[in-house]
């Protein structure tokens, strides 16, 4: 489902006025017993992974205030508030390609060649030597 989401605009926006609905829905545990909180700490962690800052501040205020007005759920939901707290979201380093990462082995132009001088061409087409 979180593809379908799609990049561009808050994902919190349409998830967060929903939560109360989903988070008080017996049907939810009887479907996976680890839900609700599975699933939105799933969710927290793919907005970590992609840096949303923003929406995981939406999400941390909700619970923030689900807390206060369902003391009971303190407990439960201790672990998703404290990973959407500001400054919490580590998100992943991208590594940048090194030069020699990107530079080809000549035998690898063809992964069926035993020899580099052995170049069938294009794929699908006729030997390039002759």
């Amino acid at each position: 489902m979180w593809p379908a989401l799609g990049r561009g605009w808050s994902r919190a926006e349409p998830i967060v006025p929903r939560l109360d609905v989903y988070v008080d829905d017996p049907l939810v545990k009887q479907h996976a017993f680890q839900d609700p909180e599975r699933a939105i700490h799933d969710i927290v962690n793919l907005l970590c992974q992609e840096g949303q800052v923003d929406d995981l501040a939406k999400l941390h205020t909700y619970f923030q205030s689900r807390i206060a007005f369902h003391a009971g759920d303190a407990q439960r939901f201790a672990t998703i508030l404290d990973d959407t707290r500001e400054g919490r979201c580590k998100p992943p380093v991208k590594r940048r390609a090194k030069t020699e990462d990107l530079r080809m082995d000549p035998s690898a132009r063809d992964p069926f060649a035993t020899h580099p001088d052995d170049d069938p061409g294009t794929p699908f087409g006729p030997p390039t030597t002759p």
